[in-house]
């Protein structure tokens, strides 16, 4: 997906990509209100803090 060697400005950028999904992927099991969903909305502002 990434190439293998890559600029600073690029591996910042693939990053940021990687971490937006993420957050993506915490917001999602938040919004299904299972039992993982109060420890993922913690984990998310941990995330988000940062």
């Amino acid at each position: 997906m990434y190439p293998e060697k890559m600029t600073t400005e690029q591996l910042a950028e693939a990053m940021d990509e990687i971490a937006e999904a993420y957050v993506s992927y915490l917001r999602d099991i938040v919004d299904e209100e299972c039992d993982l969903s109060v420890r993922t909305d913690v984990l998310m502002e941990n995330v988000l803090e940062k």
